[in-house]
């Protein structure tokens, strides 16, 4: 989760993990034994969540999710309000590929059970995708695939690879890193169409 948010810049990764350290010990409470006492021993999700950017992390997860409810008028709203606080587009790509590839390779077991001529349920296919077999997060995650589509969700790496390159490339100045998230949250969120059109772009 820490790596979904501040994405693959090695020097903040350590800034933040030293201030999750100094919390599970105490210190950054004040470092007074009570403190110490009561500090967790592990660093959790709510922790980092808390800890991290605490708004710019649910601003971002409020992005995705929004987006991959077919919401991308309020995805992209929120993409700008991170753009202009000074978020890094190659960071903000870093969490949507996090929430992404788990859809993208169910998506890709559904083609290929087709394409064998047999059927696997969306469930299925997300649980041997790697999605936690729990019912809300699988409910969840199949909401979210019927809504992409299991034909367009097989050509997410393919655009968050190309997303990623694009950033990398000529399109890492002025405003065009806006436009490459932006083309990737209108892709995924379904508002360039649906069907096999849609699977092709």
């Amino acid at each position: 989760m820490l790596l979904e948010i501040v994405g693959p810049q090695l020097g903040r990764l350590d800034q933040e993990l030293a201030k999750l350290s100094l919390l599970t010990s105490g210190e950054g409470s004040g470092a007074n034994d009570k403190a110490q006492k009561t500090a967790p021993q592990t660093i959790t999700r709510e922790m980092v969540e808390q800890a991290v950017d605490g708004w710019r992390a649910k601003t971002a997860w409020s992005m995705i999710e929004a987006a991959l409810d077919g919401n991308a008028a309020m995805a992209l709203v929120e993409l700008d309000r991170l753009l202009l606080a000074g978020e890094e587009p190659i960071a903000l790509l870093a969490m949507m590929s996090g929430s992404l590839r788990r859809l993208a390779s169910a998506g890709r077991i559904i083609a290929q059970a087709h394409a064998l001529g047999r059927r696997i349920g969306m469930q299925d296919a997300l649980r041997e995708a790697g999605v936690t077999p729990k019912k809300f997060v699988l409910d969840k995650h199949e909401r979210q695939l019927k809504q992409i589509g299991w034909a367009r969700a097989k050509h997410l790496y393919r655009w968050l690879l190309e997303a990623d390159l694009a950033l990398k490339g000529v399109s890492s100045s002025g405003e065009r890193p806006r436009l490459v998230l932006e083309q990737l949250i209108v892709r995924f969120s379904g508002q360039l169409g649906t069907g096999a059109s849609a699977g092709r772009r």
